[in-house]
């Protein structure tokens, strides 16, 4: 099994993320260098495996998890598991300081071996800031994943309508809004839906009382 965690992933530019990442991939290889010395890995992989440090390429970055869970299947004979807790964050803080393409081809390169061409992979768990749609209603959940910078930029950004709404809520006043679980970051600027559904999702609003809206079939 893999366990990593992206919590402390955090930033003010894409460089950095980058880095940290690499950090984490470089110490879960670290965790696991007893494969180096039981005679499973051929030169090549032994090769790879080594040059895996914080330093790496994004090629190598990018097909770290990969390349561990083949080792590691081969090792125990059965396909790994991964759990990736706060895959989310990072995505947040690229968006708060204005790296979210870069950051969002990087993610996506990592993920796409990782999880979605992964022959050696037998399942995934990934947890983050939107956990509580998993059981299926609407609460109170707090990550805990980040400062009020994100709050801070909507309010900078944000359209009249936003701003009055946010006022209300200082207030003491209530809001009736949608939520929406496929939000996505790099829509937030355009997209209220999307806007409050993070902030729920992260633990900024509170829900009073929810109606599931289904689509017509």
């Amino acid at each position: 099994m893999l366990s990593l965690s992206f919590s402390n992933v955090k930033a003010g530019d894409y460089s950095t993320m980058g880095g940290q990442i690499c950090q984490i991939l470089t110490m879960l290889y670290s965790e696991n260098c007893f494969l180096l010395d039981v005679g499973i890995l051929d030169e090549r992989e032994i090769k790879f495996f080594k040059e895996i440090s914080i330093g790496i390429d994004d090629v190598h970055a990018f097909m770290a998890l990969h390349q561990m869970s083949l080792y590691l299947s081969r090792y125990y004979g059965k396909k790994v598991i991964i759990l990736l807790d706060e895959y989310d964050t990072p995505m947040q803080e690229a968006y708060v300081n204005s790296c979210w393409e870069e950051l969002t081809v990087f993610i996506w390169n990592l993920f796409n071996s990782t999880f979605k061409t992964n022959p050696y992979l037998e399942r995934a768990l990934m947890t983050g800031i939107i956990n509580y749609l998993a059981k299926r209603k609407l609460g109170t959940y707090w990550a805990n994943t980040s400062s009020n910078s994100l709050v801070g930029k909507l309010l900078r950004e944000g359209n009249r309508y936003i701003k009055q709404n946010f006022e209300k809520l200082l207030s003491g006043e209530h809001l009736s809004v949608s939520v929406d679980e496929q939000f996505v970051y790099g829509q937030m600027s355009e997209n209220e839906t999307a806007i409050w559904s993070l902030l729920l999702a992260g633990g900024y609003l509170r829900v009073f009382g929810y109606q599931e809206l289904r689509e017509e079939e």
